[in-house]
């Protein structure tokens, strides 16, 4: 079957003016500006580059990208690169932030999609019933008594449709955003795409199956659908799906099982389980067979496509990381998802018709971005010891190496490998309390200081005064060799701030001496983990 509304790009595309061609920008070239408005009664926030060689006479390529869960337009900013690429390519990006309307500890920002409201879904819950045990992750738009099994992880408001999922009333925050670009600046309209890391990964899933009429090609990047909540486009969207093979948070499944578990509890689907359902709705049929890009052989990145394609390409790329964006560099992810978007063009979406429903539009030059102060760097998550040898979470090549308790547990970002002794936590043996038989060994998350199971003798951090609080992860890598193993780490904050994928001097001071703060291994993409000897990773 032949798909005429998509085309790969040729050597020269014939751009489509967006109703924006010929009018005044709202923001200034060359710079970011910070952008709010009100949406359905709440305000809503964005920040948008605008290239130096923006013309309001030539039609320009759009990308909107979706920050992690916790993280920001701005960290996004920074740690994507996609920003570098709209000056240097010549496209508008626009880096929006998802809602943070919990009131528990920290700004919790998030989107909602790929079912992560809708638990039960139609295989079930969406999370293990040891993930969530106190229910604190259900969002005040959501309501306790709507959060019926604990799985339910992010604002309820309207970021694509008022579910989160489908294709009914796509006229959330995000469609809105897309309509406010199109009618306020030159935009080829043939060029629409998105994309995002982690929980805006899958929001970058979910834009692409519910504006599927619109958008040209997603890029997301650890990213998945939840367990029963897989979406295809009705109109086919190039899929290019970027995944670390070391990923715990949204893991990649092995390519035999449709989903599996991460590390703190949830189901995902598996990278191998979407692509067979985008691939059909692609018109995708025959053997896989490599994908060729110009970062091959970076952090060991390989791609493959879904046979041959009449409507749109589907594109797996694996490489040698974790949960974070590709390489773990931003220079990288954003040339990367740069280079694979701009081969597509969708010519029958010709733009929104209907007017815009973001209102009390307001701009401002964005300042330079700031590291909060969270409520855990005021006081010492728990009292920590200068005795390495007698305490847990110690270096595992140090002398005295790691307790009788411990495993030696090497982690890899994708950028560096670091180390640390892991206390190790198993189900169905009793540990610092007692764990029914469907529960953990120890609280798995932690998105703050907490009485979680995991040992609390910790070594001295770097300040001497506030340290890293541990965390209880479930070791899903591992898991059909140990299966019902846990291990407990040191966590740290913030990351991804502005530096990049870096870590804050405050992230790093809160590690023992002689570890530092390094991201990719927790859901929310602010917090990173205190690894010893970190040097480059081999496939760096």
């Amino acid at each position: 079957m032949k798909y005429s509304s998509y085309a790969l790009l040729p050597a020269v595309a014939l751009a489509a003016s967006s109703s924006g061609c010929g009018t005044t920008a709202p923001a200034s070239s060359g710079k970011t500006t910070s952008m709010s408005a009100t949406f359905d009664g709440t305000k809503r926030t964005w920040r948008l580059y605008v290239p130096s060689s923006y013309s309001k006479s030539t039609p320009m390529p759009i990308v909107v990208s979706h920050h992690g869960w916790g993280g920001s337009g701005s960290s996004d900013q920074s740690a994507g690169g996609m920003a570098l690429q709209a000056e240097s390519q010549g496209f508008i990006i626009a880096h929006p932030d998802g809602y943070a309307d919990n009131s528990n500890r920290g700004s919790w920002a998030s989107w909602n999609c790929v079912g992560s409201t809708q638990s039960p879904g139609p295989k079930g819950v969406t999370c293990a019933s040891w993930a969530n045990p106190t229910g604190s992750y259900c969002y005040d738009s959501c309501k306790k008594s709507n959060c019926k099994d604990n799985c339910d992880w992010t604002t309820c408001l309207s970021d694509v449709t008022p579910t989160g999922i489908g294709t009914k009333n796509v006229d959330g925050f995000i469609p809105q955003l897309f309509d406010y670009l199109e009618q306020s600046f030159c935009v080829d309209t043939a060029r629409e795409y998105a994309t995002g890391m982690s929980n805006g990964g899958m929001m970058t899933y979910q834009v692409g199956a519910s504006m599927s009429s619109r958008l040209a090609a997603i890029a997301p990047v650890a990213g998945a659908f939840h367990n029963g909540f897989i979406q295809a486009p009705s109109e086919p969207v190039a899929l290019y799906d970027i995944h670390g093979t070391r990923d715990s948070t949204v893991p990649p499944c092995s390519s035999s099982d449709e989903y599996c578990t991460s590390a703190d509890g949830w189901t995902y689907s598996g990278t191998a389980a979407t692509a067979a359902v985008w691939a059909k709705a692609n018109g995708c049929t025959g053997a896989s067979k490599t994908y060729k890009t110009s970062y091959d052989g970076t952090s060991s990145l390989s791609c493959s496509i879904a046979g041959s394609c009449s409507g749109a390409e589907t594109v797996s790329c694996s490489w040698s990381g974790s949960h974070t964006y590709f390489a773990s560099t931003s220079s990288k992810n954003g040339g990367l998802v740069w280079e694979l978007l701009s081969k597509n063009s969708k010519a029958s979406w010709t733009g929104a018709t209907d007017p815009h429903r973001l209102v009390n539009i307001t701009t401002v030059e964005a300042p330079r971005a700031v590291a909060p102060m969270f409520d855990w760097l005021e006081a010492p998550a728990v009292n920590a010891t200068k005795h390495h040898h007698h305490t847990h979470y110690g270096n595992p090549n140090s002398k005295a190496g790691c307790r009788s308790d411990e495993d030696a547990v090497t982690l890899d970002n994708g950028l560096v490998t670091g180390h640390v002794c892991a206390p190790k936590k198993l189900q169905g043996v009793a540990g610092a309390r007692t764990f029914g038989k469907d529960e953990a060994p120890c609280g798995v998350g932690g998105q703050g200081p907490s009485d979680d199971g995991c040992p609390t003798d910790l070594p001295a951090p770097n300040n001497g005064t506030h340290s890293a609080w541990p965390a209880c992860k479930y070791d899903v890598l591992d898991a059909k060799e140990h299966p019902g193993l846990f291990h407990c780490t040191l966590t740290c904050g913030p990351c991804r701030v502005e530096d990049g994928n870096d870590c804050t001097p405050e992230a790093h001071a809160q590690c023992p001496r002689g570890a530092a703060c390094h991201v990719g291994f927790d859901r929310n993409t602010r917090f990173g983990t205190c690894l010893y000897d970190a040097k480059a990773s081999a496939t760096a």
